[in-house]
């Protein structure tokens, strides 16, 4: 049995709390992204459209890293003091998290002229930047759902020791 009063409960449940906005925001990206071409005819023609355009998408890029970060952060923190279900959890959302930082920007691509649609590299693209997106939205609700039942069994076994 593991000592309970040594394990990260603080940062483990801020790293719960950090891991749901994060994976509110990756969904809300791959709704930007896939919504991309539409959104960018609504602004073209409209300088306050297009910057209200880049504005929202930087935003939303810089919250999203920004979440990772402290995410990553986090993680280390309750891979190295916790044990059981909190590292468990911790690796999950640790990879989660270096994925958005070092693996999953730009994989957006671009091609502009004839013929008009999707040319067969966007696609790819497109196709790898969701698959990217759903991989980290499942790694994060398993790390949190691991590292929820980690913070539950601390808090027993907290509270079912005698006080000195």
């Amino acid at each position: 049995m593991s000592r309970p009063v040594a394990q990260p409960l603080r940062p483990a449940t801020a790293a719960v709390v950090v891991a749901a906005a994060l994976v509110v925001a990756i969904a809300a990206g791959l709704v930007f992204g896939l919504s991309e071409r539409p959104l960018m005819a609504w602004a073209a023609g409209s300088m306050a459209r297009e910057v209200a355009w880049v504005l929202t998408l930087m935003g939303l890029w810089a919250l999203e890293a920004g979440l990772s970060l402290a995410l990553l952060i986090l993680a280390i923190l309750v891979v190295v003091r916790g044990a059981a279900n909190l590292r468990r959890g911790g690796i999950f959302i640790l990879v989660a998290a270096a994925m958005g930082l070092f693996g999953m920007f730009g994989l957006s691509f671009e091609t502009y002229g004839d013929p008009p649609g999707l040319s067969t590299v966007e696609i790819v693209f497109t196709v790898l930047e969701v698959l990217g997106g759903l991989v980290r939205i499942a790694l994060l609700l398993a790390g949190v759902v691991i590292m929820v039942r980690g913070v539950q069994r601390l808090r027993r076994e907290r509270g079912a020791r005698p006080r000195a």
